[in-house]
């Protein structure tokens, strides 16, 4: 079976109208069941066009007109790799008769899973593969997640089943290295920090003494107290 370019939404990384000289629009592709000379090519009919006009457009004069997508070189080699479009996984792209000739792209690599290599393209593309994880190296590298636990590669996709979720500030929970968390200030008070009273506080899950206080402070009852027993005296 002759593979074929799927053209549902597979634009590559040309989506727009301005990409060919229009001021907006809707580009699209033309199907495969469209005539032969314009299938799987892009659609620029809905195109907003220039409000100055162009000069006709000449194909084969080097120079890029509205409407073209390239225009004709030597052997009609094109510097445009087939990998700019994201469908492909190799291969040169031509330009013939100024539309983009896709003719000899190399249809991507199936992904093999279990060889160790990561493969394929888009959304076939495999998130690890044996020891092959790219830049990924644990948990950490997604978020919610923190060092601890074990990134396992299951299947060829990432599984976190056995990672252990990051600590979260302003939960009342202590987690990891937090010193409190919320109203939780791990029973600490401020007469553990050398002050005589006040109320501890906790900011950003660290302790914060800034309502912490120096000094005795007396009550009423207890200054009579002391009263009372310096008459006695």
């Amino acid at each position: 079976m002759r593979w074929q370019y799927s053209y549902q939404s597979q634009l590559g990384r040309i989506r727009t109208c301005q990409n060919f000289g229009f001021t907006g629009g809707t580009l699209s592709c033309y199907p495969p069941t469209a005539a032969p000379d314009l299938r799987c090519r892009f659609n620029t009919s809905q195109c907003t066009p220039l409000a100055i006009p162009e000069p006709a457009k000449t194909c084969g004069d080097l120079l890029l007109a509205r409407g073209e997508q390239c225009e004709i070189r030597q052997n009609n080699t094109l510097p445009l790799s087939c990998l700019f479009f994201d469908t492909f996984g190799g291969g040169d792209v031509q330009c013939n008769s100024c539309f983009y000739d896709i003719s000899a792209c190399i249809p991507p690599v199936q992904p093999v899973c279990g060889n160790d290599v990561r493969e394929g393209i888009g959304n076939q593309r495999e998130e690890c593969d044996g020891t092959d994880w790219g830049d990924v190296t644990s948990c950490a590298n997604f978020t919610g997640y923190s060092n601890a636990g074990t990134l396992q590669c299951v299947g060829c996709k990432f599984n976190l089943s056995k990672c252990v979720a990051a600590p979260q500030c302003n939960n009342n929970i202590l987690e990891d290295d937090e010193q409190c968390d919320g109203n939780n200030t791990a029973g600490a008070v401020c007469t553990d920090f050398g002050f005589d009273s006040g109320t501890l506080g906790c900011t950003s899950c660290k302790w914060n003494t800034s309502s912490c206080k120096k000094g005795r402070t007396w009550r009423r009852s207890l200054w009579r107290q002391d009263i009372g027993s310096w008459r006695r005296m």
